[in-house]
C-alpha cells in the first residue's frame, strides 16, 4: 500500500503497488506531502513515512506540482510475520450516513514499538478481520479513495501516533474495534423540470 497525504489538510489518496513493484498516485492537487508505505502481507517491514521516518510530523516533505509526476522510489526491509494468537474484528462505516465503507484499509500498529502486524481490507459489509499475536495496539483506518478522512482509533489524527486510543489485545481473545470515517465529499441532486407544467426534463 502507497498512501500520500497532503501536508496542509491531511487529505489521502491511496494505492496498491503492481506486482513490479511500480505505482501512481492520481489525482493529487499541487502542494506538499508525505508517502506512507505498508506491505499487508507483512512480509517487510513498516516505512511508516517516506524516507524511514517514524512520524508524519518527521516525514519528507515531496512536492507535487501540476503537470507533472514526482518520482519516488521507498524500499522496506524484509520481515518475517509474527506468529498470531488473537483478533481484532470490527466494521467501517460513514460518519453521516451509517453506511459501511468497503474496501478501506485497516492495519494493528504495536502501540509500544511500532512495528506493523496485521492488515486487511474491509469487504461489502465494511467488515474486518485482524489475526494478530497479543499485544497493545493501536488501529488505523484508511480510505485510499479519499473519499472520507483517515483515522487511528478512536477519531485520533491519522499524522499524531500519540492521538491513538489503546486497544489492549489478549491472548485467545477478540477484540471488538469498530469506527466511523468522516466524509470529505458531498453530493448535490434536484430535479430539471419545465417552469410552465413542471415536466421533467430528460437528457438536461
Amino acid at each position: 500500500w502507497v498512501v500520500a497525504v497532503r501536508v496542509s489538510d491531511g487529505d489521502i489518496r491511496g494505492v496498491v503497488a503492481a506486482a513490479n513493484g511500480t505505482y501512481l498516485v492520481t489525482g493529487l492537487t499541487p502542494g506538499t506531502y508525505r508517502l506512507a508505505v505498508l506491505d499487508p502481507s507483512i512480509t517487510h517491514g513498516l516505512d511508516l513515512f517516506y524516507d524511514d521516518k517514524a512520524s508524519f510530523a518527521t516525514g519528507d516533505d515531496i512536492t507535487v506540482t501540476a503537470g507533472a509526476t514526482t518520482t519516488i522510489n521507498p524500499d522496506l526491509d524484509p520481515a518475517t510475520p509474527p506468529t498470531t494468537n488473537a483478533t481484532i474484528t470490527g466494521t467501517l462505516t460513514d460518519s453521516v450516513s451509517g453506511a459501511p465503507l468497503a474496501n478501506r484499509w485497516v492495519a494493528a500498529v504495536h502501540a509500544n514499538t511500532g512495528a506493523f502486524n496485521a492488515a486487511t481490507t474491509t469487504n461489502a459489509s465494511g467488515q474486518y478481520t485482524l489475526s494478530v499475536p497479543a499485544a497493545p495496539y493501536k488501529i488505523e483506518f484508511i480510505d485510499p479513495l479519499g473519499t472520507h478522512t483517515g483515522e487511528w482509533f478512536h477519531d485520533g489524527n491519522l499524522g499524531d501516533f500519540g492521538s491513538a486510543t489503546i486497544v489492549n489485545v489478549t491472548a485467545g481473545g477478540n477484540s471488538v474495534v469498530d469506527e466511523a470515517l468522516a466524509p470529505t465529499r458531498g453530493t448535490i441532486a434536484g430535479t430539471v423540470a419545465e417552469t410552465v407544467g413542471g415536466d421533467p426534463i430528460e437528457g438536461a
